[in-house]
């Protein structure tokens, strides 16, 4: 008590399922509670890679051996891979450190150096004779698309959204914009 360091004994028992329930619940970024895509992601992390394994732990039980044992399963061979573990880390890193900022644990047993980085695998990029073979599978009618695609990094939804009129051959651009479906376009008034 004199060190500041007591943790009340009595707290700290509820498992840590119930308090990643309600973490979820009470969770704010920038003010905000968590928007509706992440919060899908936080839950299928806890339900699929966390709570399995940890979910029944007390939180005043769960300590770096357990968290360390735990990682080292979903980093390993089985797991679902390097990236996933990461985001799973984060996540119950994250858990813990409001856990022991309200009290309810005295230290964050989440603290594996690096545990939490991901090295995202580096993706292939296919060769100019893979693009040829590519478009002449496609046939002539889709070789400006993927083309296009391959040489400017445009997205579907940007491909999709191009006209004739937004590519100009004299100074070699292509302008993308949103069209009227998403609003961007100027409104005509009402006819009256």
């Amino acid at each position: 008590m004199e060190r500041g360091q007591f943790v009340d004994p009595k707290v700290g028992k509820e498992l840590l399922s119930d308090y990643a329930t309600l973490w979820l619940s009470t969770r704010l970024v920038r003010g905000r509670p968590l928007s509706p895509r992440t919060l899908e992601l936080y839950q299928w992390q806890l339900r699929k890679h966390i709570l399995p394994t940890l979910g029944k732990s007390q939180l005043r039980h769960l300590g770096t051996t357990e968290v360390r044992g735990w990682f080292a399963r979903i980093n390993g061979p089985d797991g679902p891979g390097q990236p996933t573990a990461g985001k799973c880390y984060r996540l119950l890193r994250a858990i813990m450190q409001t856990a022991t900022e309200d009290g309810r644990v005295a230290k964050n047993p989440c603290s594996i150096r690096s545990a939490g980085r991901e090295e995202p695998v580096e993706r292939p990029m296919i060769t100019l004779e893979q693009l040829d073979a590519i478009t002449a599978a496609a046939g002539e009618r889709w070789r400006s698309l993927i083309e296009m695609a391959a040489w400017c990094g445009l997205r579907f939804g940007e491909l999709a959204a191009l006209r004739k009129s937004r590519i100009d051959l004299d100074t070699e651009t292509v302008m993308v914009r949103l069209g009227p479906r998403w609003g961007s376009a100027p409104r005509r008034p009402p006819k009256v």
